[in-house]
């Protein structure tokens, strides 16, 4: 018996053709996705990878900075933490010209703008890049065929910033600051110059104002120092002892145990004396820019307070010298016996703010104002 096999269709074998015509045109198609599709999750990858690098760098190089002081210190900190971090399974060095240094400052809208080679500087701009002119060269691309390109061009920016600030607090302590500002108005300077201040004295508003600015700025991320200086006018007493017409209290410092301690001692002392605004201000300058705890790059700010009128020194004279050295003066004239007009004369030169307050509820959110104002963080 024979067997006879039966041969395929003609349309069977027709199909099959077509169908390895169709593989052998639409394959190029299919490697080339293939190819853009790895090489896109590569570069979408470094891009994140520099972004993190670069951002590590700048914020360390910025901690570094508000730390030391030094721009070289800065320089070489941004450089290691960069290498710490790879782009592409390579190290991202950094040259010197990648990293910049400047000031951060707010404009007209509350957004922050930087500033290249501005001082004192407060930030720092890193320039992440990986290009045929860099250090450690393009990306590779792992399927650069399908393009003819070997490699990509990436480039990333970061600028970190950081805020210190050098806060002088000048306090008027002469003898009417002592006085009763709710009943007894008019007791006379002998009943209480050999005294502490009255409980419901001027001084203590104002101790209890300062501790309200010294829990605000507790709060806050920004690096503060404070210090207080006391002002009044040389005299002396051979019953009260005697103070020079400005004191500096309280060195700067970031303790604020310290600015209570501070504080809760003048409050249980005995001082006397006029109204000297020039040599409170005249101290304090000297702290904010010679002190043994003063920085360079910190922002440099002074708040002069008074419920009286000047009767010796020139307080103008003293802010213009002050506002020499870049400290920015405030001020705030507590009582209607204070005199405004010179104290918002100060207050101008000093590019700061003047403040009145009239009672103790308005002096506490005054120097909760301050306190907000010489806290704003750098984001």
């Amino acid at each position: 018996m024979m067997l006879i096999r039966a041969s395929q269709p003609v349309a069977a074998q027709t199909r099959r053709g077509a169908i390895l015509v169709l593989v052998a045109l639409l394959l190029p198609a299919f490697l080339l996705i293939v190819g853009f599709s790895v090489d896109l999750a590569h570069i979408q990858l470094s891009r994140t990878e520099m972004r993190l690098a670069v951002d590590a760098a700048s914020r360390a190089s910025a901690a570094e900075l508000s730390r030391s002081e030094s721009l070289t210190s800065a320089r070489t900190t941004a450089q290691l933490v960069a290498e710490l971090n790879p782009v592409a399974g390579n190290t991202l060095s950094l040259s010197a010209g990648d990293i910049v240094f400047g000031r951060a400052t707010p404009d007209a809208n509350g957004k922050w703008e930087f500033s290249s080679g501005a001082t004192p500087a407060n930030a720092v701009r890193i320039v992440g890049a990986r290009n045929a002119s860099a250090i450690d060269g393009q990306v590779n691309l792992a399927l650069g065929w399908y393009s003819n390109r070997s490699g990509i061009d990436l480039s990333t920016p970061a600028v970190a910033a950081f805020r210190l600030n050098d806060i002088g607090l000048v306090l008027d302590r002469s003898t009417s600051m002592k006085q009763s500002i709710t009943s007894n108005p008019g007791k006379s300077y002998s009943e209480r110059f050999c005294q502490s201040p009255f409980a419901d004295s001027g001084w203590t508003a104002l101790d209890s104002a300062v501790a309200i600015f010294i829990n605000e700025i507790a709060k806050t991320a920004a690096d503060e120092r404070v210090s207080i200086v006391t002002f009044a006018s040389n005299i002396s007493n051979s019953y009260c002892g005697a103070l020079p017409a400005a004191t500096l209290d309280q060195p700067l410092t970031s303790s604020t145990s310290a600015m209570q301690a501070s504080m809760e001692k003048l409050a249980t002392s005995v001082w006397n004396g006029n109204t000297n605004i020039a040599a409170g201000i005249d101290l304090s300058h000297k702290e904010l820019v010679g002190g043994s705890n003063a920085r360079k790059l910190a922002d440099k700010y002074m708040l002069v307070l008074t419920d009286g009128m000047e009767n010796e020194g020139s307080a103008i004279e003293k802010a213009k010298e002050a506002a020499r050295s870049r400290i920015k003066i405030s001020t705030v004239t507590f009582g209607s016996s204070a005199n405004q007009t010179l104290m918002k004369e100060v207050a101008a030169i000093g590019g700061g703010v003047h403040y009145h307050a009239d009672n103790a509820a308005q002096l506490a959110n005054v120097f909760r104002q301050f306190a907000a104002q010489t806290a704003l963080i750098i984001q």
